[in-house]
């Protein structure tokens, strides 16, 4: 079986033919598939599609033990081909880019040649002389830095370090900047003596550190720095995100990152959170493309570009050594340390004075307190200069709501309108989730949810979780501690499907809602698709409109994975990602006022929160639902019939055990545990019905309508469970 994935950009319906050749390794045709498809867009442009075909006979007559590959051409063209092999071990794929597609194809043939049926509307004298081999993707990369503004900073090279002596702090930074120009200065020096020097200038640069630490600005003032000693011709920055330049499929990803480097040739490319271009063991992950096209712009392009990238220490140390030509052409390390709470307050001066008001003694002692307990209990989210530049932001609307509302304009003099007051400090990173810390522990409402838990079937370790996550919650409660400093409410559920995980989630937002850490505890039900849309800038918009539906409850999101995954309904591998980007930033920002709980299988949840490293920090608890055992399922399947006021006799619970024995004994991974069971319960309940719709009414007695017996349950038969058969055509791993 050959199956053939392609993005669609036309918008009305059309008919797509591709045969699938397959050749053997001496070249030889051994057969061909016509496949026809009805191409239908419901999305518009951007929509995948896939058109599966094959070739042989079912009794495996067909192949013979060898090396293959199948070509797929469309319109006389080759635009993919692939290499397998036969045999009778299952063989994994090499990599996720053993295909050749499009370009690549015609590197391996030779380059075909197309005819242009399109009519030149161009006068002749126009037209481009004959031997102009500028292509068509060459003029759309110029046209796009043609359009790019940049404004070109010719200041002397002393002034822009004045400049950069002036920041608040980095001394280390500061100096390091000035011993590389200084020894930049001395090679340069040398050359124009006549020294035949072998040393390459390396401006390509690492920056780590935590947020707000003056990254950019440092970047900024580099290129300004770089553009002066005449390194780069021009000194702008180009920032982007590791997200705009991975895209979603084969091949666009490293032509993505090449546009971003032609934007910024002549200055600096600046990548945040760089280390998002390499995720450990994750499938479907297009950043060796991005990451491939660096290494080769910094080994072998045309140069007068700066390639530095920027991160948080630990991930970024993983980044540069998941690549020896990383490793290798990153000469430049500039570590950021955090600020000290005298350096935040200097920052802070600096910050009021930018908004046009100053800081009262009173308020700058307030601050200054605030700093401190916030850089004494900081971890690696810490805001830094955006948490500085926020309080005041906060203290000047905090000035304009008190003035305005204890005097009258004729009263307010230029001092009052300009000066910060203590009052007018707020510790904005403790106030709000204090105040909701108040909401009292609903003692009926908790034992409630206490005797729904007590109720379910097995869980055993499940419970045990949910009643020391209480515990503790009373606890902290007892002795004023910040609840949600010690743990969060958002968990991850890894279990099979009908382990019982959407049932717990509701026990958790009534939890949650009776200990008073949520306001409603309601849960919103959600899957992939809910969270991505199908076109561009619509998917954050998507997922903040969920997150608002679940404000003051929980969100959970079942088979989580197929986010990051890019299934059939969620738009894809790219906009899942900005999806969880998204969802992130909703959760940092609202914290303390929802939960999120993200489930679905143990593999691919792994591969879920591998995705995205702020995934991993932000969901401090993982539940894991084993499947239930043989006697579990058999008490779950009693307690179904019961509520339908059901009871099996003995011929009837001995066919039942007997089926549940096999249904256990021949599980996997989609084994559906409590749903097979309520499956066979719902069906059972509907042939005892039949059946006593067949009896006269005056047979109907209590007993035998409250009675399951073996004829209601016969057609559940072990033998049809055994279906380990293996089928045909050929399988490779995703």
């Amino acid at each position: 079986m050959t199956e053939f994935k392609f993005i669609n950009l036309l918008e009305e319906e059309w008919l797509c033919e591709l045969f699938f050749n397959y050749y053997d390794d001496t070249g030889l045709l051994v057969g061909v598939s016509d496949n026809l498809g009805l191409i239908t867009p419901n999305l518009g442009p951007g929509e995948d599609f896939t058109i599966t075909g094959g070739w042989g006979t079912a009794d495996g007559n067909s192949w013979i033990h060898d090396n293959y590959r199948v070509e797929v051409v469309f319109m006389d063209n080759v635009v993919a081909m692939i290499p397998f092999s036969v045999g009778e071990k299952h063989m994994e794929r090499l990599s996720d880019y053993e295909a050749l597609l499009n370009e690549d194809v015609t590197e391996f043939y030779g380059k075909p040649h197309i005819q242009n049926t399109i009519k030149n509307e161009t006068p002749e004298n126009d037209a481009p002389d004959s031997d102009d081999t500028t292509t068509k993707e060459t003029d759309n990369t110029d046209e796009i830095v043609d359009n790019f503004n940049i404004e070109i900073d010719d200041r002397p090279l002393e002034e822009i370090l004045s400049e950069l002596d002036k920041l608040v702090g980095l001394k280390e930074i500061k100096q390091k900047v000035r011993e590389y120009v200084d020894y930049v200065s001395y090679l340069q020096v040398r050359q124009e003596k006549g020294f035949d020097e072998d040393e390459e200038i390396n401006l390509h640069s690492v920056f780590t550190g935590n947020p707000g630490t003056g990254k950019t600005t440092v970047v900024k003032l580099l290129g300004k720095i770089y553009h002066a000693m005449g390194l780069l011709s021009k000194g702008h920055v180009h920032a982007v995100e590791s997200n705009d330049l991975i895209s979603g499929y084969v091949r666009q990803s490293g032509k993505d990152t090449k546009e971003a480097i032609e934007k910024a040739r002549g200055g600096i490319l600046f990548i945040d959170e760089a280390y998002m271009l390499h995720r450990e063991g994750v499938s479907n992950d297009f950043g060796p493309e991005a990451v491939a096209a660096l290494i080769t712009e910094m080994s072998d392009g045309p140069g007068d570009v700066a390639i530095m990238v920027a991160g948080y220490p630990k991930e970024m140390e993983s980044f540069i050594n998941s690549n020896p030509g990383l490793k290798s052409r990153f000469r430049n390390h500039y570590h950021f340390d955090d600020y000290t709470p005298d350096e935040l307050v200097a920052i802070a001066h600096y910050a009021a004075d930018g908004k046009g008001v100053k800081l009262s003694e009173g308020a700058l002692k307030k601050l200054k307190m605030y700093v401190t307990d916030a850089f004494r209990s900081r971890d690696r989210t810490f805001g830094n200069a955006r948490l500085v530049n926020s309080m005041v932001d906060e203290a000047k609307m905090n000035l304009g709501i008190r003035l305005v509302r204890e005097y009258d304009p004729d009263e307010l003099t230029k001092k009052m309108l300009s000066t910060i007051q203590e009052e007018d400090i707020e510790d904005i990173s403790e106030s709000k989730i204090k105040e909701r810390l108040k909401l009292d522990i609903d003692k009926p409402l908790l034992d409630e949810a206490m005797s729904e838990l007590n109720a379910l079937t097995g869980l055993a370790n499940i419970k045990k979780e949910v009643n020391e996550l209480i515990r503790l919650t009373k606890y902290y409660r007892e002795m004023d501690r910040d609840v949600l400093k010690a743990f969060s409410m958002h968990s991850i559920f890894l279990g099979n499907p009908g382990t019982g995980k959407t049932t717990v989630a509701r026990i958790i937002g009534k939890f949650y809602k009776a200990l008073g850490l949520l306001e409603r505890g309601h849960v919103i039900d959600a899957d992939g698709s809910d969270l991505v849309a199908g076109f561009v800038g619509q998917t954050s918009l998507k997922t903040k409109d969920l997150v608002k539906r679940a404000m003051g409850g929980i969100l959970f999101i079942d088979e989580a994975y197929a986010i990051t995954e890019g299934g059939p309904n969620t738009g894809g591998h790219d906009f899942g990602k900005k999806a969880i980007a998204a969802l992130i930033k909703e959760m940092e920002d609202h914290r303390g006022e929802f939960g999120v709980i993200v489930a679905g299988y143990t593999d691919n949840m792994k591969s879920f929160i591998e995705s995205n490293p702020g995934i991993k920090s932000r969901f401090d608890r993982t539940f894991h639902f084993e499947d239930f055992t043989e006697n579990e399922l058999w008490v779950i399947a009693v307690n179904m019939l019961a509520k339908r006021g059901l009871k099996a006799d003995a011929k009837a619970a001995e066919h039942i055990k007997k089926y549940i024995a096999h249904l256990y004994a021949y599980r996997n991974k989609f084994f559906g545990n409590a749903r097979s069971i309520r499956k066979l319960v719902e069906k059972a309940y509907r042939n005892q019905e039949l059946r006593m719709a067949d009896l006269p009414k005056s047979e109907r007695t209590k007993e035998v309508m409250a009675t399951l017996v073996l004829a209601d349950v016969q057609e559940f038969q072990p033998d049809e469970l055994k279906t380990n058969r293996p089928g045909l055509g050929f399988k490779y791993s995703s």
